[in-house]
């Protein structure tokens, strides 16, 4: 298993068909996952992976607040005008 790191805006080439990202993060944060077509916009609400909606075409979210929240992607999975899975972490306003 390759295990890499990030850093805050960080973008790089796909390493294999399946994913687990690990999203952790001193404060508390709402992890979400958007598929986004060649035009840089989600398709529809289904493309929107996150808490309320945990599964998407080739996605899927698991809430996990002890041990960083988890995004998977299958890539083989993905609807074929899918260009690009956008993963990201917003403070869920919880906290300072």
């Amino acid at each position: 298993m390759l295990v890499t790191s990030l850093a805050a805006g960080e973008n790089r080439p796909v390493p294999a068909d399946q994913l687990a990202i690990n999203v952790t993060c001193a404060a508390a944060v709402d992890v979400s996952a958007l598929l986004l077509g060649s035009n840089g916009k989600v398709r529809s609400d289904a493309d929107l992976v996150f808490f309320n909606n945990p599964n998407g075409p080739g996605v899927s979210y698991e809430e996990n607040r002890g041990s960083g929240d988890i995004v998977r992607v299958d890539t083989r999975a993905l609807p074929p005008d899918v260009d690009n899975v956008v993963v990201t972490a917003s403070l869920d306003g919880s906290g300072p």
